[in-house]
This record gives C-alpha cells, structure tokens and sequence, in this order.
C-alpha cells in the first residue's frame, strides 16, 4: 500500500510540475502578478515540567502569484531550542517550498486547487533523531461556487534518521456560518509512524483542530481587526506536517491539545499584521532516558506580511 501511495505522490509531482510550467509559460508575458513577502517570529516558554525552557524563532517566506491560477512559495525558519541544560540547546534550520495551481476557475462547479509541498530540516540535535529530516507532501481541495464550502484532503510523507518514516493524512471541511462574515474550518491529523517504538509507542495517532473566523466591518471602530480567529485542538498527534505554517514538528513531543487565539489588522491596502498566541499540552521525551513527562508550553507569534 505505501510504496502504491509513493508511487502516486510522484506520478502527481510530475503532473503538478508540468502544468505548471505550461501554465507559467502562456502567463508569462501578462502583468497580473504579485508578490508577497512575510516576516515571522515565535517565542514559546515552557513550564518546569518540561525539559525544554525556551525556544525562539525568525523566518522569512516569499510569495510570488499569478492571478489565482497559480503560485510559488519559499522561505527559511531558523529555530533555537533551549533546554535547562546548557549542553543540549538545539539550533534547527528549516528550508520550505509550495507551489500551487487552480483548476476550474469561475466554472459553474467551483474551483479545484492542488497543491505540492517539500520540506529540508537540519540541526544539532545531539540524539540525532530530528536532524536531516525531509518531508514531501500533496493537497487537493475543492471550494465550490459561491465560496460556502470547502473540501480537501492532503497526504505528507516525512523521512527521518533509523529509517523513521512518518505519514500523515488530513481531511479537512470548512463551511460558512448562517450569520454572515464568519467560517468553521475543522481538519483531522491522521498519522502514522513506521516505528512507534520512535514515536512514543504511538503507532497511530489522530487529532482534530477546529477553527472559528470571523471578519469584522471594515473600519468599525478605530483598533478594530480585520479578523480574529478561535482554534482548538483536540486528541493527540505526533511529527505534525503544518502547511498552513509551513512547519514540520520533528520532535518526539506528543501533542494532547491546544488553544490558540489570532488577531488580524489590515493597516494598509497590501499590509497585513498578524498576532497569535496560546498554549499547547505535551508529554515529551527527556533526552537522556527516555522518560515521559507531561508539560505545557505558551506561545506568541507575530508576522508582517507586505504585498505589492
């Protein structure tokens, strides 16, 4: 079954890659394209339970557009990792590229969009375990006419050092609400180590993330968001593949659940501010023994994103 599912994930980066390039080639001489550009930090604490204390991060995506036919991302995480032990900080380096194409654009039906993403990761880790990790993965969603309702689905393959292999399947539905201006997306994180000895003896975990939007009148009051965003995670997962982050959790910390609250404000036409804060359950690996311990970490993340 899964050297069936390699196969398909190969035979459908040949095809994306292609219509692609066919489609950039007959778009290349229009000038309906814009960029993006995003700069990121993160900062998380984490209580006394966890081995970890700190950990910070700065990145750096690029976005480049083509009407809404097609796209290509890239970007850069960097990641310091500090533990209550000086001698087992980690320092992680994170490359990441997506591209993307639409297919059916303004057909009665609505839209189809696939979506192909890749992801190098290399860093200090004195176990060795999450360093040179490389992950692959696919999406296809379907957003019907009148933007009511969104379906996909994405599979993301992830290799790890001792020949770790982790799979991840997630199904998502996102509908609009009877009230106007709000959306509920809820996506399920199916995933599947190769080793569960690797993964906490978790051969199989499964989560749920729940996410509530809702988009405010433009100008309303004078501070007044774009959009503030609820999310919950329930249930448990493990080397987590975010695309919406562009991040892959290659840590051995099992996930138990989550809350997470975003504020968005549109300052200008092209500028957008974004602040993101909340808190995450664990039970988490020592580095040494490999004893579990339960522990929560909090979380701030802002991002800056400018388009022209």
């Amino acid at each position: 079954m899964i050297k069936i599912v390699k196969k398909l994930i190969v035979q459908y980066s040949k095809f994306f890659t292609m219509t692609l390039l066919l489609t950039t080639t007959s778009a290349y001489a229009s000038d309906n394209y814009y960029f993006t550009s995003t700069l990121q930090n993160l900062n998380s604490s984490y209580d006394i339970a966890s081995a970890k204390e700190s950990l910070n991060g700065q990145g750096v995506l690029l976005s480049i557009n083509y009407l809404e036919q097609w796209g290509i991302s890239a970007g850069f995480n960097h990641t310091a990792v500090n533990f209550r032990s000086e001698a087992t900080d980690v320092s992680q380096k994170e490359w990441f590229a997506s591209l993307h194409t639409t297919f059916f654009k303004n057909s009665p039906g609505g839209q189809v969009t696939g979506q192909l993403n890749f992801y190098q990761i290399d860093n200090n880790d004195p176990t060795g375990n999450s360093d040179n990790v490389q992950t692959i993965g696919i999406q296809v969603s379907h957003l019907n006419a009148d933007s009511s309702l969104y379906l996909g689905s994405g599979l993301s393959q992830s290799s790890y050092p001792q020949d770790l292999e982790v799979w991840q399947w997630t199904p998502t539905i996102g509908f609009s609400l009877p009230l106007a201006a709000q959306w509920l997306r809820l996506r399920g994180y199916l995933i599947k180590p190769n080793k569960a000895y690797l993964a906490q003896s978790s051969p199989l975990t499964f989560a749920l993330d729940s996410q509530w939007t809702y988009w405010f009148n433009p100008h309303e009051t004078l501070f007044s968001p774009t959009y503030i965003q609820l999310a919950a995670l329930l249930g448990k997962r493990i080397y987590t593949v975010d695309n919406d982050a562009y991040t892959v959790y290659n840590h051995t910390a099992l996930q138990t659940g989550g809350m997470t609250l975003t504020l968005a404000w549109q300052l200008t036409e092209n500028t957008l501010l974004l602040i993101n804060g909340g808190q995450s359950n664990y039970t988490e690996e020592t580095q040494t023994d490999s004893q579990t311990s339960d522990a929560t970490s909090h979380h701030l993340y802002l991002s800056l994103s400018k388009s022209w």
